[in-house]
């Protein structure tokens, strides 16, 4: 009878457990295909990055898809920010970058010219046209075969593990001689 093949995570948190012996391996073998599975998700989006002739990153489209989603096809910077959720001089890479390419363009507001708006340009329309409903079968099929409770159940636990790593303060490691 064959024998399945291995997965990664299965050795290396086997090599875990049995050197280090407060381990948690189910902990670290869920850890490991967590990460596992964003690689191949960061691989299939490049893939479909690259059929539509585009090289954009998760950050540039996530600025495409905030601004195609939002009235007028404009946000301040500040509202881009928050729902691409990134740093303010990330952010300002980003729509560099994309005003570089003609997907984007910067106006100073009218009423307040402290705010600056961002706003796709016809380029940028017709890229977010093609890219955002993609990226959407890509999110859609990368959930084939689960079921609508599973998949609820599968977002709560996402959550957890989210809060989790953003509230673990692991006390300093050992200075190493």
């Amino acid at each position: 009878m064959a024998t399945a093949i291995e997965r990664p995570e299965e050795s290396i948190s086997a090599l875990f457990a049995a050197n280090i012996s407060t381990v948690d391996q189910a902990a670290i073998k869920v850890y490991l295909a967590i990460l596992d599975s964003g690689a191949a998700h960061r691989s299939a989006q490049s893939r479909l990055f690259h059929s539509l002739g585009t090289h954009r990153t998760q950050g540039r489209f996530a600025v495409l898809r905030a601004l195609y989603f939002a009235e007028n096809g404009t946000l301040t910077q500040r509202e881009i920010r928050h729902d691409v959720r990134v740093t303010a001089p990330n952010i300002s890479q980003l729509i560099d970058a994309l005003e570089r390419d003609g997907m984007v363009q910067r106006k100073v507001g009218q009423k307040d010219r402290r705010v600056t708006y961002v706003e796709l340009t016809p380029k940028g329309w017709q890229l977010a046209d093609a890219l955002v409903p993609a990226m959407a079968r890509l999110m859609s099929n990368s959930l084939d075969g689960f079921t609508d409770e599973e998949k609820a159940r599968f977002h709560e636990f996402l959550i957890r593990f989210r809060r989790n790593v953003e509230g673990n303060s692991l006390s300093p490691a050992p200075r190493l001689p």
